[in-house]
């Protein structure tokens, strides 16, 4: 381990990262969490303090075990259910308002650029849902980055899986079982194949009904 002690995770961190504001929409975040293939986003005030952070692990909302950003690219593909007047309406309608500010962890975990590897391995090893750490100056402000994979590229192997703070209690998670129970009361969401069965069958109806009134008529 000495020659880890010489080594900073200053040296190993992705630097001048990608940051959001905690004023950012959710849609936002998920969209570059999904998009840059991040494990989590560092969140700043306006002079870059390091504020907080949200990872893809804040997105899985508790009790539905849904993943937030797939389940509104579903809804946006059914404008009607945000147009109409129902109550799923307001539902979808307050999860797209949500911000980072109300899903992100305000207490990351961080180090110091001097930080030794031999503190970064520490770190990860002693907080389990911590990735990635937030490096940071003494002013607290974001320098950079540190996440599992850039401590095991030092020895070669493979990424390890990504793992986060997890969050409890959030205005998300009752937001979205709330939408939920709306969603199941108002609509039924059935295959296309079914569907496809359903028209066929409502289809030989329509013929059957109107060779029997043209029989009838016939008749007459």
């Amino acid at each position: 381990m000495e020659a880890l002690k010489i080594i900073t995770v200053g040296s190993l961190m992705t630097a001048n990262p990608v940051a959001i504001r905690p004023e950012t929409t959710l849609i936002e975040a998920a969209n570059l969490l999904s998009k840059k293939h991040f494990n989590g986003l560092p969140v700043v005030d306006k002079n870059g303090v390091a504020i907080g952070i949200v990872t893809d692990h804040d997105f899985l909302t508790k009790g539905s075990a849904i993943h937030l950003p797939t389940f509104v690219k579903l809804l946006e593909g059914f404008p009607m259910y945000r147009n109409d007047d129902l109550a799923v309406s307001g539902g979808i309608k307050k999860i797209m308002e949500m911000r980072v500010k109300d899903i992100m962890n305000p207490e990351p975990f961080t180090l110091f650029e001097d930080a030794t590897v031999e503190e970064g391995l520490r770190a990860f090893a002693e907080h389990h849902r911590v990735n990635p750490i937030l490096i940071v100056d003494r002013n607290k402000k974001l320098r950079g980055i540190l996440s599992r994979h850039d401590i095991i590229k030092m020895f070669g192997g493979p990424a390890s899986l990504t793992q986060s703070t997890e969050v409890s209690g959030r205005p998300i998670d009752q937001n979205v079982n709330n939408l939920l129970s709306d969603f199941k009361a108002h609509f039924l969401v059935v295959s296309k194949t079914r569907t496809r069965y359903w028209f066929l069958w409502d289809v030989l109806f329509a013929v059957v009904g109107f060779l029997i009134a043209f029989a009838l008529i016939v008749q007459f």
